[in-house]
Parts: C-alpha cells; sequence; structure tokens
C-alpha cells in the first residue's frame, strides 16, 4: 500500500497517513488501484480532498523531523 501511494508521490506523515496533491483523474486512478490492493485484504482506506484554505489553515507542529 505505501509503495502505490509514494508512486504517486505522496508523502507519509504517520504510519499510515500520507499527504500530497493529485489532479482529480490521479485520484480516481489511485483509488482503483488501492481498490484492487485491498480486495482479498484486511485493510481501510478513506480518501480525504482538502481544500486549499483547509490546507493553509492547519496548524503544524514538528519536532526535530518534519518532511522536506
Amino acid at each position: 500500500m505505501a509503495e502505490a501511494l509514494a508512486a504517486y508521490g505522496l508523502s507519509r506523515i504517520q504510519r499510515s497517513a500520507f499527504v500530497g496533491r493529485l489532479p482529480s483523474p490521479l485520484v480516481k486512478e489511485l483509488e482503483a488501484r488501492l481498490r484492487r490492493l485491498v480486495a482479498d485484504a484486511h485493510a481501510d482506506v478513506q480518501i480525504f480532498k482538502i481544500d486549499r484554505g483547509a490546507l493553509e489553515g492547519r496548524i503544524w507542529i514538528a519536532g526535530r523531523w518534519a518532511p522536506a
């Protein structure tokens, strides 16, 4: 799963959380790929679409490590 998300340029922000920007066609493509991956697995995948305002209004607290 992580490899598929990274292949789309998403960055890991927690053990099982990724973030990134994708155009709508790639979101649909990624959704289809993830559906195939989880079809026979014990998994729960959720995709949240966050608008620019919500992203810009986030509160980001980072220690020594912060994503590039």
